[in-house]
């Protein structure tokens, strides 16, 4: 979370600072709602190759004489102007336009054409209909539009999204995302579910890896409609809307927009989220629920699929086995939380950043969900010598307005606290080195009695002496240690995750590989 803050920083500080380089409506000049219907080719930074994204959202488009400015040509940046001019049926639009900026790089918006058995750049066209306002664009036209790190791009390097075909319309989309009614009650749920996602293996072949998968939801009924309100993990406030049908089943249609989120909050960079089911086939169809009405319980046989467009496959999100338990508060023992310490050099490269990845389970010993309102946890050290709770204070860190001791589940402050990673920096690595162990405990309060986990302990000696041979290579040989891939909120990072993310391999001798790979 504290890696996201600063980049949200310095991509504000950045836009600010290139403001003028970005297309800008006129003094006056007022954009209009529009549907664009569009297929990208989006360069998968992993295994080198474009992969067709569908894309169905609203964007705007400002008309000022012969003037046009029209958004969501850039994948990346779906919000960003380029500006062009009509003239009959043709739009035409000046190649290497700057549609957004990150901490890393650039991005243009580029006409790319195939000259004298060269790459060149040169404007790019979109039909224009004058009767009914449209625009359209297919790439077979001959100048391919393309997202670009530079402003005049030539090589295959230089391409991070092509446009395959794009129609834009007036109006904005039909589609709106679903809304809880007022007022409607609601109980925590626990959901569960096998979470699946491919990879490329050695031989660079897709290769199925799963995993368990659970959160709290919110889970509410009106009359014959189920409301289940964070089923996605990206979109955590996003609804989906069942009806119960002749069968008893709940049914979500096919493509039911849950959510956008605007995820720099500079409003650039928008994800839509849609739900639906997956057959055999790849198709999206209709996702439906069970009931059980004895027990509260909520399942499905079918793959739910998170997906970032209404009608084509395009996920987000897999979930198999999915069911949702609802949380009825009694007393119960936690089970072990997990914990891991790691250390990863700052975007700045002139400080190390010290964290605690963490996995509080919201299941108790006996495998039964808990109130994850009643479900909090502490940290544990011992210096020398002696065992006692972390503090973490307000004086050091930034966002907390007093000092902590214990955290409830799920805790951020958008800086140094996130759902799965916890930074001990602001502590001061001298301090932190004169702990040679680190522990964690989950607490549960159901029915206001307290019960507390075992307690897991990481062996921060061992980890302080693996230091003195480089960050990038730090032996832990902890059974705790989870790797894998890690967003920049501290989650596990899915296939699809995009930017810099923290990727930890452990190696055969037991120590643990850290780097940074930015994913486009």
């Amino acid at each position: 979370m504290k890696k996201l803050f600063l980049l949200s920083f310095a991509l504000i500080c950045s836009l600010i600072s290139q403001a003028d380089s970005l297309v800008t409506l006129p003094t006056g000049v007022t954009a209009e709602d529009y549907t664009l219907i569009g297929e990208f080719q989006v360069l998968n930074n992993t295994t080198k190759e474009f992969e067709k994204k569908s894309r169905s959202i609203s964007v705007k488009v400002a008309f000022n004489g012969s003037d046009v400015y029209l958004a969501g040509l850039s994948y990346n940046f779906p919000n960003a102007y380029v500006k062009g001019t009509i003239e009959g049926n043709m739009a035409t639009f000046a190649s290497g336009q700057l549609v957004g900026e990150t901490l890393f790089q650039s991005f243009y918006l580029c006409g790319i054409i195939l000259q004298a058995g060269a790459v060149a750049n040169n404007d790019f066209i979109l039909s224009y209909s004058a009767e009914n306002r449209s625009f359209s664009y297919n790439a077979g036209v001959g100048i391919m539009i393309a997202e670009a790190n530079v402003a005049n791009a030539t090589k295959d390097e230089d391409l991070i999204s092509f446009v395959s075909s794009a129609s834009l319309s007036p109006g904005a989309m039909v589609d709106t995302p679903v809304e809880a009614p007022e007022n409607l009650s609601t109980h925590n749920y626990m959901f569960t579910a096998t979470y699946m996602r491919y990879e490329k293996d050695d031989n660079q072949q897709d290769k199925l890896v799963t995993e368990d998968y659970q959160s709290s939801v919110k889970v509410g009924f009106n009359g014959d409609d189920l409301y289940i309100q964070g089923i996605s993990e990206y979109a955590p406030n996003g609804w989906a809307k069942a009806t119960k049908n002749s069968q008893g089943q709940y049914v979500v249609p096919a493509g039911q927009y849950m959510a956008f989120v605007d995820v720099m909050g500079l409003g650039q960079l928008i994800r839509h989220y849609y739900i639906a089911a997956i057959d055999n086939s790849g198709n999206l169809t209709d996702l439906a629920f069970n009931y059980d009405s004895q027990t509260g319980n909520i399942s499905t046989s079918q793959i739910i699929i998170i997906n970032s467009a209404k009608e084509a496959p395009a996920p987000y999100n897999y979930y198999r086995n999915a069911s949702f338990k609802k949380m009825v508060e009694k007393e119960a023992t936690p089970s072990k939380p997990t914990l891991s310490f790691s250390a990863a050099s700052s975007y700045s490269g002139l400080s190390t950043e010290y964290m605690a990845d963490i996995f509080v389970s919201l299941l108790d010993t006996e495998g039964n969900p808990m109130m994850s309102d009643k479900v909090s946890f502490q940290f544990l050290r011992v210096k020398d010598g002696v065992e006692e709770s972390v503090v973490f204070p307000a004086s050091k860190y930034r966002n907390l307005q007093a000092d902590a001791i214990e955290l409830p589940y799920g805790f951020t402050d958008g800086f140094d606290f996130s759902s799965h990673t916890i930074y001990f920096d602001p502590m001061g690595v001298d301090e932190l080195k004169t702990w040679t162990r680190l522990g964690m405990q989950t607490i549960y309060r159901g029915n206001g009695i307290e019960h507390r986990s075992e307690i897991v302990w990481f062996d921060l000696a061992s980890f302080w002496q693996a230091m003195a041979t480089g960050i990038d290579n730090v032996s832990t040989k902890m059974a705790d240690v989870r790797c894998g891939s890690y967003d920049l909120l501290g989650r596990k990072a899915r296939v699809n995750t995009k930017g810099l993310v923290i990727e930890r391999v452990q190696n055969a001798d037991g120590s643990i590989a850290i780097r940074k790979v930015m994913k486009r």
